[in-house]
């Protein structure tokens, strides 16, 4: 089994700040072939934290908490050791849900993950509430739901990684 260390995240509100990537930061962008692609352009943290890794392979990062704004819609944006990995999109803004996505770690030991939140537009009086976050090892796997990545499919891009049997959950909080 793997093994992954969270630390506690629950009902804290962890004040943004500006974080450059080293791809500058994230958002997602139309492209010509009617995909979507995230590009690294800006976004602010909400929760950065070590994530120790015992075996490499793929996991399900699920986040859950709200984002809202008295204007525009902001989105999750997710960096793992200072790259772009994707955006996720609350299906209504200021509602507390749970968005999920696939992460691959190709080597074991300390990594860097990074919660932010970001916008495709103008944003203002922007927060986002992070409550709790998990990882789970893949195993067995579906593909579907809501999901925006800088690898795989692009055109329709909306996909997410869902258990289709039950994997162990390390999750903080």
């Amino acid at each position: 089994m793997a093994g992954a260390a969270l630390p506690d995240q629950a009902g804290t509100r962890i004040e943004a700040e500006r974080y450059p990537t080293g791809y500058g930061f994230v958002y997602p962008i139309d492209e010509a072939s009617g995909g979507q692609v995230v590009r690294a352009e800006s976004f602010n943290t909400i929760s950065r934290f070590p994530l120790w890794l015992s075996t490499p392979g793929d996991y399900l990062l699920t986040l859950h908490g709200r984002l809202g704004a008295r204007v525009g819609t902001p989105i999750w944006s997710v960096v793992l050791d200072r790259q772009a990995i994707g955006t996720l999109s609350p299906k209504e803004a200021g509602s507390w849900e749970d968005q999920s996505i696939p992460l691959r770690f190709d080597t074991p030991g300390l990594h860097e993950l990074v919660l932010g939140v970001t916008a495709s537009s103008y944003v203002e009086s922007g927060f986002a509430d992070l409550d709790y976050i998990s990882l789970q090892a893949r195993e067995n796997w579906v593909w579907r739901g809501p999901y925006r990545s800088i690898w795989g499919p692009r055109a329709k891009n909306t996909r997410t990684w869902r258990a289709a049997t039950t994997a162990p959950t390390l999750a903080a909080g």
